[in-house]
């Protein structure tokens, strides 16, 4: 790939400020969970900011679809972006972005969490890509047009060792935290 910023649909800071209020999502997501269940925070951070990376991918390796892709996800607000993507492209974002992270030689636990957060029952280290799916459920406004379904069953809540009726007071400060780290990123930039 070459250093060139790809100019099209995808807005790279919408793309960064939702990677970053995903991360600050799980970050407060790890605080209600048993101490001895919470990843290390560093993977928390990586984790969330890595995760929608197939798209930037993508922009760069095949700017038309990446256009194509993005108007499409902004044309159909309630259709979840994997159902599009799966329907436009050979390989959705998620898929791409493990392989981008295969490529930078990461560690096999972050390929894998890239490549399921969308579907963490599939994937064999199911926390952290258990937390992503929530923290994009729970945040669906953090800048990108990707669509995913907003609903927290109570089993996925049990799986992280929270419990269902402290879900709602999980949300709330998850939203406040990102809130705060956007607030402070947009400031900053």
């Amino acid at each position: 790939m070459n250093s060139k910023v790809p100019i099209g649909k995808l807005k790279l800071q919408d793309l960064w400020l939702h990677n970053l209020g995903v991360s600050f999502t799980m970050l407060a997501i790890s605080r209600a969970m048993p101490r001895e269940l919470r990843p290390e925070e560093d993977q928390i951070i990586l984790a969330g900011m890595l995760h929608d990376i197939g798209y930037l991918a993508l922009a760069y390796l095949d700017p038309k679809r990446s256009d194509e892709l993005h108007a499409a996800m902004e044309a159909s607000p309630d259709t979840p972006a994997l159902e599009i993507e799966q329907a436009m492209l050979d390989i959705c974002h998620d898929e791409l972005g493990a392989e981008l992270a295969r490529q930078w030689k990461l560690p096999e636990d972050i390929v894998e969490i890239l490549h399921y957060h969308h579907t963490p029952d599939a994937a064999p280290e199911q926390l952290l890509t258990r937390m992503i799916c929530i923290a994009e459920k729970i945040q669906p406004s953090l800048g990108m047009a990707e669509y995913v379904n907003p609903n927290v069953d109570d089993a996925e809540w049990e799986i992280l060792g929270i419990a269902p009726e402290d879900a709602e007071a999980v949300i709330a400060q998850a939203q406040e935290d990102s809130e705060l780290a956007l607030q402070f990123a947009v400031d900053v930039a």
